[in-house]
């Protein structure tokens, strides 16, 4: 079902102009923002560089709480599995 409304173009649009508003999330992006900060946190320690682990270890344990909440809000079997309204009290 959310497929079927991303590929109408009315409702793409809606959704587009709410992502940019920043009214919703894609947690997709989420998703995409944990992995590669982990790649980059893996980089730092690889590379001995302390200042970045400094950096990067709270931004991902962060990322990873929004992941976390995002998951236990958004049941898998929802159609909106994906949209995340941004600024609600749950």
């Amino acid at each position: 079902m959310h497929e079927k409304l991303r590929s109408d173009n009315r409702m793409s649009r809606t959704l587009e102009a709410l992502q940019r508003q920043g009214l919703i999330v894609d947690v997709r992006e989420i998703k995409t923002l944990v992995q590669s900060t982990e790649e980059k946190l893996n980089q730092a320690v690889a590379a001995k560089q302390f200042g970045k682990l400094a950096e990067l270890g709270p931004k991902l344990e962060n990322l990873q709480k929004i992941e976390s909440v995002t998951e236990t809000i958004m049941p898998s079997s929802s159609p909106f599995k994906t949209i995340l309204p941004v600024g609600r009290t749950w």
